[in-house]
């Protein structure tokens, strides 16, 4: 088996190289351009609804 604690194992998250770094710039600001960067609306439970009982095949909408 290998350690118990890894200290490396939280720089994983964190780009590495030039090109890495690249692709997260460009992620967080097409996340921002969005409008996907604030706070999440809150979840409506009632647009869900239970499956009907005993049918076979779910239906999606």
């Amino acid at each position: 088996g290998g350690r118990d604690y890894d200290p490396e194992w939280s720089r994983a998250a964190a780009p590495r190289s030039v090109f890495a770094r690249l692709i997260d710039e460009r992620f967080k600001k097409a996340v921002a351009r969005l409008g996907l960067d604030g706070e999440k609306p809150p979840l409506d439970p009632g647009l869900y609804r239970r499956p009907v009982a005993g049918g076979r095949q779910l239906s999606l909408f």
